[in-house]
């Protein structure tokens, strides 16, 4: 939707395999995307399927609402092993 509105886009993936927790707690099926306003450098959107995706979700809402950059995002701590961490692994 948001090529159809003209905005320059990159899409970010990674899947759960990737992550430590979700391989070691067995629930590595899943895949996650973060898409970035690339004029702005901005989370603008996420797609995600799989076990835990609701504190991914609930992350990504505050990251989106608060316009941070995704350069300034990189920088942020995330506990390992975690599923969040996710988010951080899926813009590097």
């Amino acid at each position: 939707k948001a090529r159809e509105q003209g905005i320059n886009i990159k899409v970010h993936k990674s899947f759960f395999k990737a992550s430590g927790k979700a391989v070691v707690e067995a629930k590595d099926a899943g895949l996650l995307k973060l898409i970035e306003d690339k004029d702005k450098g901005v989370i603008i959107g996420i797609s995600a399927a799989g076990n835990e995706i609701a504190d991914l979700i609930n992350e990504a809402a505050v990251i989106i609402a608060s316009g941070i950059t995704v350069e300034k995002l990189k920088n942020i701590m995330h506990i390992h092993p975690s599923y969040s961490e996710m988010i951080i692994e899926t813009i590097k």
